[in-house]
């Protein structure tokens, strides 16, 4: 079994790509698989955001069941700058106690 999950995909030919309309209520969620995350519950993970590159490493505290989001505890927020370098040499932008991540965000989750 990997340890990577992809969230993010992109559906051709089924009527859900970019330039067709949302829902009724404009708000799309990704099916996140719930029963993986809550395996890696306790566990250090590296979230990959959709945003520039950004990555978080913590551990993950809880999966919100309904919409998929994560809370992270001891978390360090680096920027993309490693994917530009090839380098492989990540920058520290922040630390936090605890971090609530958005599932639209997520572009894909491994353990650290």
């Amino acid at each position: 079994m990997s340890g990577n999950v992809q969230f993010n995909t992109n559906l051709t030919g089924t009527g859900t790509g970019l330039g067709t309309k949302r829902s009724a209520n404009g708000d799309s969620r990704a099916i996140l698989p719930h029963e993986f995350l809550l395996s890696m519950y306790g566990r250090r993970v590296i979230v990959f955001l959709s945003y520039c590159g950004h990555e978080l490493e913590g551990k993950l505290a809880a999966v919100d069941a309904e919409k998929g989001d994560l809370f992270l505890e001891e978390v360090t927020h680096y920027d993309g700058g490693h994917s530009k370098t090839k380098s492989g040499v990540r920058g520290v932008l922040h630390s936090f106690k605890s971090a609530m991540v958005n599932s639209r965000y997520i572009e894909m989750i491994s353990l650290a």
